[in-house]
């Protein structure tokens, strides 16, 4: 049973720092935006102010201990000194409470949403009698990456980080997110809940979130709560080809509880790539889960300050932003494109005075967020970049299928647009105006990031497209409704265009929640001994040689360094690994050269196992001459070089 006492408790002192926070500020919010909003600021800058301890004492249970002991006190003194605040706040929670349980469209929404993504995450990563399984093709590729981090802290000292995949590298990917899950660790949760807890509480925070701000806009509670299920479930026309299967398969049950494929990531022969938010971003992109609520967070905090004019939220807000390059480039990129669009809409119709006010909150705002930016982007650079990242490509990945731009489009995410077209008509000018200014910030993304490619994997531009769709459901939404407030047939006009949007990906969410069928083994017994002996017995900082390999045990589960890892990555991070990688080869031939080379790299331990065998040519009787065998097994042998 997972030691939960100690995580939980700082969950909930992660908690109260956030409200301290958002006390000091004087962010007016309802009760549960607050709560939400609590922890995510709570969790992020708890993590962060934790990471900064451990890059001088190494992450331990003191260091921990230091860091909860400083956020306590944090939040005593801000208690004491804006203790009206608080006492506000108590007087009328029990109402607020209340109203919260008598919506019962934001209840349901909440409910049914903390349900499901406790259960997809609890299965995410399960511990079985043949080894660690992922339930999901997406976290068996993805989730490597971040338990390598993950552990590359926990149990590898990785402080200033360094980048597992490629010794002696600085570390250019947002980790804040990891490093949360490597405290919980450290506290004695099981890598299992570490990996799902943060998630779930994240999620259910922006639920709250998303709710409170599609409701203030459209000023309809089912409309926000339509919104929210068009986000979770939006996919494009792929629902086609489950007909398909259907007829091919003569309607077989088994179609029905376990569709044979996913619609929403039919790839190359479909040109259908715009994977659904829950089977893609949310199950296996972990920088995502601490974006997205956060820039709900900077959302409501601008809008308050652009409703009191008030210097201290705009000061807020660019501390929020600023903090953004540690846990998620994309979001921080953005709001980079969204932000100057907001700045310049929220100018309309204000009077002068207003304007030259606004404009020097936004140069305070500017200031802080980019002090704050800046040297951890430097912290970032200089990379030996080798591949084009920033280039110009119109359409992103249309030109997969040769597809004009609006096809495209539509195959990726069905009626949303068609649907955002006709809002001007079936909504009525006032209606469509005020929804509008909410939307064309994040238009402004879909725009820009249908003309630029920001990394050198194309299929990248979907993090930044993400937020484009999000904030597209509420106006999809309004449209939805104002059908289902008319007569009979524009009801079932409603009904069928909600389902024609969220049929694709509800089909594939619907086939992730199937472990038994999706569950892949990421790690076998033996890799898994293996990665507890190197835990046990060989330095933190330690360097290895071994294959190259996305789920090598030695990085994912032990979180050692080694001079190559999976290439793939290397490359959308734009690391030159052709040299290294060429160098590893050549080690595992053995003779001077090998030798040379190993004390190049200052390599420590090298590894032989099966991937090793198949992927290189192995002088296994040089290292057997040469070097003290530490560990051996059938399947693996591990050799001391330094």
């Amino acid at each position: 049973m997972d030691l939960m006492l100690l995580t939980i408790l700082v969950i909930i002192i992660t908690v109260f720092f956030g409200y301290a926070i958002l006390s000091l500020f004087a962010t007016q919010l309802r009760f549960n935006e607050k709560i939400a909003s609590s922890f995510i600021i709570g969790i992020s800058l708890y993590s962060l102010l934790t990471f900064l301890i451990a890059n001088v004492f190494k992450l331990s249970f003191l260091t921990i201990f230091f860091s909860t002991t400083i956020v306590v006190l944090f939040a005593v003194v801000i208690l004491v000194k804006r203790k009206s605040y608080y006492f506000k706040d108590f007087l009328t929670s029990h109402e607020q409470i209340k109203n919260f349980l008598k919506n019962k469209y934001l209840l349901f929404t909440f409910i049914f949403f903390t349900i499901l993504f406790s259960k997809i995450f609890y299965q995410t990563f399960v511990p079985e009698k043949a080894g660690f399984y992922a339930g999901s093709l997406g976290f068996w590729g993805d989730g490597a990456l971040h338990l390598t981090l993950i552990n590359s802290f926990f149990k590898g000292d990785n402080f200033w980080p360094q980048q597992p995949l490629f010794a002696g590298v600085k570390l250019s990917y947002p980790f804040l997110p990891d490093f949360t899950s490597s405290i919980f660790l450290k506290l004695g949760s099981s890598v299992r809940t570490a990996i799902a807890l943060p998630s779930v509480l994240l999620l259910s925070a922006s639920i709250l979130l998303l709710y409170s701000i599609f409701h203030q806009i459209t000023k309809s509670k089912l409309a926000a709560s339509l919104a929210i299920f068009i986000i979770f479930f939006l996919g494009g026309l792929g629902f086609i080809y489950f007909f398909e299967d259907l007829v091919r398969t003569n309607f077989a049950f088994s179609t029905f509880a376990y569709p044979p494929r996913e619609y929403t990531s039919m790839g190359n022969e479909k040109g259908i790539h715009y994977i659904n938010l829950i089977t893609s971003p949310i199950v296996s992109q972990r920088a995502f889960l601490f974006g997205f609520p956060l820039i709900l967070v900077i959302y409501m905090v601008l809008r308050e300050a652009l409703e009191k004019l008030d210097v201290k939220q705009f000061i807020f807000a660019g501390l929020l932003v600023g903090v953004l390059p540690f846990i998620h480039s994309h979001t921080l990129l953005t709001l980079g494109i969204a932000l100057p669009v907001f700045a310049l809409v929220n100018l309309i119709n204000r009077p002068k005075s207003e304007i030259k006010k606004l404009f020097l909150l936004w140069t305070i705002f500017g200031i802080i967020a980019a002090a704050l930016i800046v040297p951890q982007l430097l912290l970032f650079f200089p990379r030996d970049i080798s591949v084009n990242t920033l280039r110009f490509q119109f359409g992103w990945m249309a030109h997969v299928k040769n597809d004009n731009i609006f096809w495209f489009w539509i195959k990726n995410t069905g009626l949303l647009i068609p649907l955002i077209i006709l809002s001007p008509i079936v909504l009525g000018k006032q209606k469509f105006i005020k929804l509008f200014k909410f939307y064309l910030p994040f238009l402004g993304i879909f725009i820009v990031a249908n003309f630029i490619i920001f990394q050198p994997l194309e299929y990248d531009n979907s993090k930044v497209f993400n937020y484009w769709y999000i904030f597209s459901a509420p106006l999809a939404a309004t449209v939805i409704i104002n059908f289902l407030k008319r007569n009979s047939l524009f009801k079932i006009i409603g009904v069928v265009l909600f389902i024609v949007l969220i049929l694709s990906g509800f089909l594939d969410v619907w086939r992730l929640n199937n472990y038994q069928e999706n569950r892949i083994l990421m790690f076998d017994n033996e890799s898994i001994k293996l990665a507890d002996f190197v835990s046990i017995h060989t330095e933190p900082r330690s360097i290895f040689v071994t294959a190259i390999q996305h789920n090598h045990s030695v990085l994912a589960l032990a979180g050692r360094r080694v001079l190559v890892g999976y290439t793939g990555w290397l490359w959308t991070y734009s690391i030159n690994y052709g040299p290294r990688e060429q160098d590893v080869r050549m080690i595992y031939q053995g003779g001077n050269l090998s030798q040379n080379l190993l004390n190049k790299y200052s390599v420590n331990y090298l590894v032989i196992g099966p991937v090793e065998s198949s992927q290189f040519q192995i002088n296994e009787q040089f290292f057997e001459q040469n070097f003290a065998r530490i560990y051996s097994t059938p399947a693996y042998r591990v050799y001391k070089i330094s």
